[in-house]
């Protein structure tokens, strides 16, 4: 038999827990907006890995992970370090699709950090990246084509502007 006190305690506790995270996540999300400089990205970075060192299985912190390394690479100057930012990128976002495989976000940025490294290496050279690229995004298309306000869209539309004819 449970007493009352404790159950109420315990619902309390699972109340504040999960107020805490959605306003955890509105900040970062916030702050991630508003963040323009190489440091401000690496700050909001640092603030979720300490909450992935606590909470690892969390997939809204592994996508949001991803989406700090994507806006980290596109800020470095140095070749070797943008693309291996944008290799995490690509790491965190499929940790959260092994999480949660219907996370269009996820599905975006992993694509978004896939095409990026493609655009490094060239067109010949990335070859192999196009269709696993237009995979996520069209899966991200079909999980929620408002993901990032119609980012998928805009990206494939792109990658269609940019390739070849023969190729695409």
């Amino acid at each position: 038999r449970i007493r009352p006190w404790v159950f109420l305690l315990a619902v309390f506790s699972a109340i504040l827990i999960v107020k805490t995270t959605f306003a955890g996540q509105a900040e970062i999300d916030k702050q991630y907006q508003q963040a323009k400089t190489l440091v401000e990205f690496e700050a909001i970075a640092e603030k979720i890995q300490k909450i992935l060192e606590q909470e690892p299985n969390r997939p809204e912190w592994q996508w949001r992970m991803a989406r700090s390394h994507y806006s980290i690479a596109k800020k470095i100057g140095n070749d070797d370090a943008k693309n291996l930012q944008y290799s995490r990128c690509i790491e965190r976002s499929s940790r959260a699709l092994e999480m949660q495989p219907d996370s269009a976000i996820s599905f975006f940025y992993r694509a978004l950090c896939r095409g990026k490294q493609g655009e490094m290496q060239g067109i010949w050279s990335s070859l192999g990246i196009i269709e696993p690229f237009e995979e996520d995004m069209k899966k991200a298309v079909q999980l929620d084509p408002s993901v990032e306000h119609g980012g998928p869209h805009r990206a494939l539309g792109k990658q269609y502007l940019d390739l070849p004819f023969f190729l695409g």
